[in-house]
Protein backbone atom coordinates (compact mmCIF):
# COMPACT_ATOMS: atom_id res chain seq x y z
CA UNK A 1 0.00 0.00 0.00
CA UNK A 2 2.56 2.18 0.91
CA UNK A 3 4.17 1.36 -2.27
CA UNK A 4 1.53 2.73 -4.32
CA UNK A 5 1.32 5.45 -2.23
CA UNK A 6 5.46 6.21 -3.46
CA UNK A 7 4.85 5.70 -6.80
CA UNK A 8 1.47 7.71 -7.36
CA UNK A 9 3.73 10.56 -5.27
CA UNK A 10 7.35 10.08 -7.36
CA UNK A 11 5.09 9.81 -10.67
CA UNK A 12 3.01 12.62 -10.31
CA UNK A 13 5.69 15.14 -11.29
CA UNK A 14 6.51 12.90 -14.77
CA UNK A 15 3.30 12.57 -15.91
CA UNK A 16 2.47 16.85 -15.33
CA UNK A 17 5.49 17.56 -17.52
CA UNK A 18 4.47 14.82 -19.73
CA UNK A 19 1.45 16.29 -20.34
CA UNK A 20 3.10 19.14 -20.54
CA UNK A 21 5.43 18.12 -22.90
CA UNK A 22 2.25 17.09 -25.20
CA UNK A 23 0.45 20.37 -24.65
CA UNK A 24 3.51 22.47 -26.29
CA UNK A 25 3.90 20.27 -29.01
CA UNK A 26 0.60 20.39 -29.92
CA UNK A 27 0.19 24.24 -28.73
CA UNK A 28 3.07 25.38 -30.72
CA UNK A 29 2.18 24.13 -34.62
CA UNK A 30 -1.53 25.45 -34.00
CA UNK A 31 0.19 28.96 -33.21
CA UNK A 32 2.14 29.06 -35.49
CA UNK A 33 -0.38 28.17 -38.47
CA UNK A 34 -2.99 31.06 -36.57
CA UNK A 35 0.12 33.80 -36.66
CA UNK A 36 1.26 33.22 -40.24
CA UNK A 37 -0.85 31.15 -42.33
CA UNK A 38 -4.34 31.50 -41.06
CA UNK A 39 -5.43 35.60 -40.93
CA UNK A 40 -7.54 37.15 -38.60
CA UNK A 41 -11.41 38.04 -39.45
CA UNK A 42 -10.18 41.89 -39.33
CA UNK A 43 -7.00 41.25 -41.38
CA UNK A 44 -8.98 39.38 -43.62
CA UNK A 45 -11.52 42.49 -44.27
CA UNK A 46 -8.59 44.60 -45.03
CA UNK A 47 -7.05 42.87 -47.61
CA UNK A 48 -10.69 41.77 -49.11
CA UNK A 49 -10.74 45.87 -49.24
CA UNK A 50 -7.05 46.38 -50.74
CA UNK A 51 -8.14 44.24 -53.19
CA UNK A 52 -10.83 45.86 -54.55
CA UNK A 53 -9.53 49.32 -54.79
CA UNK A 54 -6.44 47.43 -56.55
CA UNK A 55 -8.99 46.47 -59.30
CA UNK A 56 -11.06 49.28 -59.54
CA UNK A 57 -8.40 52.17 -58.77
CA UNK A 58 -4.78 51.82 -60.81
CA UNK A 59 -2.63 55.16 -60.34
CA UNK A 60 -0.60 54.48 -63.28
CA UNK A 61 -4.28 54.52 -65.86
CA UNK A 62 -5.82 57.53 -63.58
CA UNK A 63 -6.29 60.39 -65.45
CA UNK A 64 -5.48 58.33 -68.87
CA UNK A 65 -7.85 59.53 -71.69
CA UNK A 66 -9.28 56.55 -73.67
CA UNK A 67 -8.37 57.17 -77.00
CA UNK A 68 -11.58 57.79 -79.67
CA UNK A 69 -11.11 58.77 -83.43
CA UNK A 70 -14.30 61.35 -82.37
CA UNK A 71 -12.69 62.51 -79.24
CA UNK A 72 -15.42 61.26 -76.83
CA UNK A 73 -12.74 60.93 -74.08
CA UNK A 74 -13.92 63.50 -71.88
CA UNK A 75 -17.05 65.39 -71.53
CA UNK A 76 -15.30 68.89 -73.07
CA UNK A 77 -14.04 67.09 -76.37
CA UNK A 78 -17.08 65.43 -76.44
CA UNK A 79 -19.24 68.12 -77.04
CA UNK A 80 -16.94 70.26 -78.92
CA UNK A 81 -17.36 67.14 -81.08
CA UNK A 82 -20.53 66.80 -81.51
CA UNK A 83 -20.60 70.40 -82.42
CA UNK A 84 -17.93 70.23 -85.14
CA UNK A 85 -19.97 67.50 -86.53
CA UNK A 86 -23.12 69.63 -86.44
CA UNK A 87 -21.09 72.77 -88.19
CA UNK A 88 -19.50 70.48 -91.14
CA UNK A 89 -23.60 69.92 -91.81
CA UNK A 90 -22.38 65.48 -90.90
CA UNK A 91 -24.97 64.78 -89.00
CA UNK A 92 -24.59 61.33 -89.14
CA UNK A 93 -21.54 61.73 -87.35
CA UNK A 94 -23.49 63.37 -84.71
CA UNK A 95 -25.64 61.16 -83.98
CA UNK A 96 -22.52 58.96 -82.57
CA UNK A 97 -22.28 61.38 -79.40
CA UNK A 98 -25.76 60.42 -78.65
CA UNK A 99 -26.76 57.24 -76.48
CA UNK A 100 -29.35 55.74 -78.37
CA UNK A 101 -29.59 52.79 -76.18
CA UNK A 102 -32.93 52.01 -74.62
CA UNK A 103 -34.94 54.56 -76.31
CA UNK A 104 -38.72 54.57 -76.28
CA UNK A 105 -40.71 53.14 -79.08
CA UNK A 106 -41.50 56.57 -80.61
CA UNK A 107 -38.10 57.94 -80.67
CA UNK A 108 -36.29 55.08 -81.62
CA UNK A 109 -38.29 56.01 -84.81
CA UNK A 110 -36.35 58.67 -85.22
CA UNK A 111 -32.87 58.75 -87.23
CA UNK A 112 -30.41 59.48 -85.50
CA UNK A 113 -29.11 62.44 -87.22
CA UNK A 114 -32.72 63.86 -86.60
CA UNK A 115 -32.24 63.83 -82.98
CA UNK A 116 -28.30 65.23 -83.29
CA UNK A 117 -29.86 67.91 -85.59
CA UNK A 118 -32.97 68.85 -83.15
CA UNK A 119 -30.71 68.58 -79.93
CA UNK A 120 -28.24 71.15 -81.12
CA UNK A 121 -31.43 73.78 -82.34
CA UNK A 122 -32.50 73.22 -78.49
CA UNK A 123 -29.58 74.13 -77.01
CA UNK A 124 -29.00 77.08 -79.42
CA UNK A 125 -32.54 78.55 -79.05
CA UNK A 126 -32.39 77.94 -75.06
CA UNK A 127 -29.26 77.04 -73.60
CA UNK A 128 -25.63 78.36 -73.90
CA UNK A 129 -23.02 75.60 -72.71
CA UNK A 130 -19.88 77.26 -71.76
CA UNK A 131 -17.21 74.77 -72.69
CA UNK A 132 -14.45 75.76 -70.99
CA UNK A 133 -16.76 75.15 -67.89
CA UNK A 134 -16.70 70.99 -68.96
CA UNK A 135 -14.83 68.27 -67.34
CA UNK A 136 -11.48 67.11 -69.03
CA UNK A 137 -11.28 64.11 -66.83
CA UNK A 138 -12.01 60.75 -68.09
CA UNK A 139 -13.90 60.21 -64.86
CA UNK A 140 -16.11 63.47 -65.42
CA UNK A 141 -16.84 65.73 -62.76
CA UNK A 142 -17.01 64.41 -59.08
CA UNK A 143 -18.96 65.23 -56.37
CA UNK A 144 -21.71 66.50 -57.75
CA UNK A 145 -24.72 64.52 -56.28
CA UNK A 146 -24.83 62.36 -59.41
CA UNK A 147 -23.74 58.97 -60.34
CA UNK A 148 -20.07 58.55 -61.27
CA UNK A 149 -20.49 57.62 -65.15
CA UNK A 150 -23.36 61.44 -65.36
CA UNK A 151 -22.43 64.87 -65.65
CA UNK A 152 -25.41 67.79 -65.76
CA UNK A 153 -24.17 70.37 -68.45
CA UNK A 154 -27.06 72.25 -67.87
CA UNK A 155 -30.70 72.76 -67.65
CA UNK A 156 -33.57 74.16 -69.70
CA UNK A 157 -37.01 75.63 -67.74
CA UNK A 158 -40.08 75.22 -68.95
CA UNK A 159 -43.24 76.87 -67.89
CA UNK A 160 -44.36 73.53 -66.36
CA UNK A 161 -40.82 71.18 -66.93
CA UNK A 162 -37.60 71.38 -66.44
CA UNK A 163 -35.03 69.38 -68.71
CA UNK A 164 -31.39 68.01 -67.67
CA UNK A 165 -28.67 67.95 -70.43
CA UNK A 166 -27.17 65.12 -69.13
CA UNK A 167 -23.77 63.46 -70.61
CA UNK A 168 -23.12 59.69 -69.52
CA UNK A 169 -20.33 57.33 -70.09
CA UNK A 170 -20.82 54.11 -71.87
CA UNK A 171 -19.49 51.29 -73.45
CA UNK A 172 -18.17 51.68 -76.89
CA UNK A 173 -18.39 48.58 -79.36
CA UNK A 174 -14.89 47.34 -77.84
CA UNK A 175 -16.04 47.83 -74.27
CA UNK A 176 -13.89 51.13 -74.22
CA UNK A 177 -15.78 53.89 -71.50
CA UNK A 178 -16.45 57.07 -73.98
CA UNK A 179 -18.78 60.11 -73.26
CA UNK A 180 -21.92 60.29 -74.83
CA UNK A 181 -25.19 62.57 -74.23
CA UNK A 182 -27.64 60.57 -72.06
CA UNK A 183 -30.41 58.24 -73.12
CA UNK A 184 -32.00 59.94 -70.69
CA UNK A 185 -31.90 63.60 -72.36
CA UNK A 186 -32.02 62.41 -75.76
CA UNK A 187 -35.16 60.77 -75.10
CA UNK A 188 -36.86 64.36 -74.59
CA UNK A 189 -35.02 65.79 -77.56
CA UNK A 190 -38.61 65.44 -79.30
CA UNK A 191 -40.84 67.10 -76.48
CA UNK A 192 -38.22 69.40 -75.82
CA UNK A 193 -38.31 70.62 -79.67
CA UNK A 194 -41.93 70.70 -79.96
CA UNK A 195 -41.32 73.15 -76.61
CA UNK A 196 -38.44 75.72 -77.27
CA UNK A 197 -38.12 75.49 -80.70
CA UNK A 198 -40.64 74.97 -82.91
CA UNK A 199 -42.28 77.93 -84.14
CA UNK A 200 -44.03 79.46 -87.10
CA UNK A 201 -40.91 79.99 -88.88
CA UNK A 202 -40.25 76.60 -88.67
CA UNK A 203 -43.21 76.22 -90.76
CA UNK A 204 -42.32 78.73 -93.19
CA UNK A 205 -38.43 78.38 -93.51
CA UNK A 206 -36.46 75.91 -94.64
CA UNK A 207 -34.19 73.54 -92.52
CA UNK A 208 -31.25 74.76 -93.96
CA UNK A 209 -32.07 79.06 -92.68
CA UNK A 210 -31.70 77.12 -88.84
CA UNK A 211 -28.95 75.10 -89.44
CA UNK A 212 -26.43 78.32 -90.47
CA UNK A 213 -27.70 80.32 -88.02
CA UNK A 214 -27.18 77.83 -85.30
CA UNK A 215 -23.95 76.92 -86.47
CA UNK A 216 -22.85 80.65 -86.67
CA UNK A 217 -23.12 80.41 -82.51
CA UNK A 218 -20.19 78.78 -82.70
Amino acid sequence: MSGWHWRKKNNTPHLFLLRMAVFFFLLLPIGSVSLHAQPTLKEVIEDTAKKSQEVTFDPDNEGEVPEDELNRGVPRTMVQGFFLAIRQRDFQRASQYLDLRNLPEAVQKIPGSELARALRIVLARTHWIDLDKLSLDPAGRRKDGLPPYRDRIGQIKGKSKTFDILLQKVPRGDGVAIWKFSNKTVAQVPEMYAVFAQTFWDEVLPPWFFEVRVLELY
